[in-house]
């Protein structure tokens, strides 16, 4: 089935459809070496199943396909990289990346982070792929630090590339990164007293009183009862006091505040969701009216 790849007629001719079809066809095999080996002897062939591997980004049989622990890691960031050049002008690094670390498995993520220097992966994304790793990954990557300050301080440095919405927003979605952050914080706060350092504690504290608020919730509502409701029939007591709460904060606290709700389940689902930043959208567009000077009322 290898033998169409290496033509040029079968790139230049072939339907867009008729490509990716023959693709997914081929991310099945289950030994790829020798399509490799014959892959990496033939550069044309190679940039064209690079670049429709990027075209393709979307899909999700491509998520599959990057999370194969036979893909030889060069091969991933040929894919991941295709486009970097066509998309910097319109997107941030951080958007990129993200993109593209979210189809990468925890384990493949680690893999990538293991070999990072060697690979000379960009910051950011090296800062991206920490937000995939699971538990298990964490704690593998962490033992294979060295323990000496420097390391620890650089790591942390990475999401210096970060805005602090940004960079709350990731903590946000991933508990496991901002506690080991919290603990690596600890270890060297004293050594590097920095205004980064100081910056990225106030964004960890702040979630960590979320945590309370997330157990007063709930304690306050039976919220695992709810998850089998329909979303008219959940409790609008509990809603109410997400938006009520949400309303006091600025906008980019706001939202870090749902996502980490979302993320800790006191949001039930992606519709609620939607259905709490809707209602706090419409509430703060709502026009103020002010009566003028000497005007009153109608009674």
């Amino acid at each position: 089935m290898y033998t169409n790849f290496f033509k040029r007629k079968f790139w230049e001719e072939s339907s867009i459809k008729f490509i990716q079809e023959r693709i997914e066809e081929l991310f099945k095999v289950k030994d790829l070496s020798y399509f490799f080996s014959l892959l990496n002897s033939n550069s044309k062939t190679k940039d064209y199943f690079i670049y429709y591997c990027w075209f393709f980004s979307n899909e999700s049989s491509i998520s599959v396909y990057l999370s194969r622990k036979d893909l030889p890691l060069e091969h991933i960031l040929d894919i991941i990289l295709a486009g970097l050049s066509l998309n910097e002008a319109e997107m941030r690094p951080i958007d990129y990346y993200s993109f593209w670390s979210e189809k990468l498995n925890s384990e493949q993520s680690l893999r990538l982070l293991e070999k990072s220097k060697k690979l000379e992966l960009h910051p950011v994304f090296i800062a991206c792929l920490l937000i995939n790793l699971n538990a298990k990954s964490w704690e593998d990557y962490f033992n294979s630090l060295a323990t000496d300050d420097k390391e620890i301080y650089d790591l942390l440095k990475l999401y210096e590339n970060f805005s602090i919405y940004d960079r709350e927003k990731v903590f946000a979605r991933n508990s496991i990164l901002y506690k080991y952050f919290n603990l690596l914080i600890s270890l060297i706060i004293t050594s590097y007293n920095d205004q980064f350092l100081l910056s990225l504690k106030q964004s960890i504290d702040k979630l960590v009183q979320w945590e309370d608020y997330v157990n007063g919730m709930k304690s306050a509502f039976s919220i695992e009862a709810e998850r089998t409701l329909s979303l008219r029939q959940r409790n609008s007591n509990r809603i109410s006091c997400i938006i009520h709460d949400a309303n006091t904060m600025n906008v980019e606290d706001s939202s870090v505040f749902l996502t980490f709700l979302l993320q800790h389940s006191v949001i039930i689902d992606e519709a609620e969701m939607k259905l709490i930043e809707t209602v706090i959208n419409m509430q703060n567009s709502t026009p103020k009216f002010r009566l003028k000077k000497g005007m009153t009322r109608k009674r």
